[in-house]
């Protein structure tokens, strides 16, 4: 007799009169059962490592008639086909992350090296752009200078917002990582749609600076922003350190 309830780790037994308790353990043998019970009863097999269990060559063949001529009622059909599905959803999620973990195991070194280059290329340009402004901008005009310096912090910027979308789509898919933002939380499992929502965003903000470049206000923004980006690539090659 077959229940209803299939859960996770659960065993099938079968019994038959003049026969012990014959059992199906959770794993490759449960799926393969699962499979044959839902099949046509004329082309039932059951699974080879579950027969090759079986030492009595007459239970063999008794479990093998009754595969072919069992008849599960709806409510056993619907547990079954359910219990599979349920597998092949824990087996392609699981294949699903091994893969996004081998993904960012292999672009994390040179993730880093670009994450790296770049932040202290920006910090570096930032501190020659501050000594730059306070010596050229004395007479209280922006100089021409002081806006080139604008206009490569914003490159800067872009580059290392390209490193933060990459870094975020892969430690994602990894189940690495949680989105805290609340708006691209909810794109996390959709890199497409992210990246779509990131770029987006941040397209829309730099255009605003580079808008605002020849700007005093607009040039504080901009290395303010500048800071919070070295920050937040700092942080991940910190991640990748961890993670190592």
């Amino acid at each position: 007799m077959l229940s209803a309830e299939l859960h996770d780790g659960c065993r099938i037994m079968l019994y038959f009169p003049e026969t012990s308790l014959i059992g199906v353990d959770p794993g490759p043998a449960e799926y393969a059962f699962y499979e044959s019970m839902i099949q046509d009863p004329s082309v039932r097999q059951l699974p080879a490592d579950f027969l090759s269990s079986i030492d009595d060559p007459s239970t063999r063949q008794r479990l093998q008639r009754w595969l072919s001529e069992f008849q599960p009622s709806p409510s056993v059909n619907a547990a079954i086909q359910a219990r599979k599905d349920h597998i092949d959803t824990v087996e392609a999620e699981s294949n699903r992350i091994t893969a996004a973990l081998l993904r960012m195991d292999t672009l994390a070194y040179p993730l880093t090296i670009i994450a790296m280059m770049l932040g202290v290329i920006a910090l570096g340009h930032m501190l020659k752009w501050t000594a730059q402004s306070i010596i050229l901008n004395q007479g209280g005009t922006i100089s021409a200078e002081s806006i080139r310096g604008a206009e490569i912090a914003l490159l800067l910027m872009a580059g290392m917002s390209i490193v933060d979308l990459v870094w975020t789509i892969l430690a994602g898919q990894a189940g690495a990582m949680r989105e805290v933002n609340p708006l691209a939380a909810g794109l996390i499992d959709s890199p497409m749609s992210l990246a779509v929502f990131k770029i987006t965003a941040t397209s829309l903000g730099f255009a605003l600076l580079y808008v605002l470049r020849t700007q005093r206000r607009g040039q504080e923004v901009t290395w303010w922003m500048c800071l919070v980006c070295v920050l937040v690539t700092f942080r991940w090659v910190m991640f990748d350190s961890m993670n190592a």
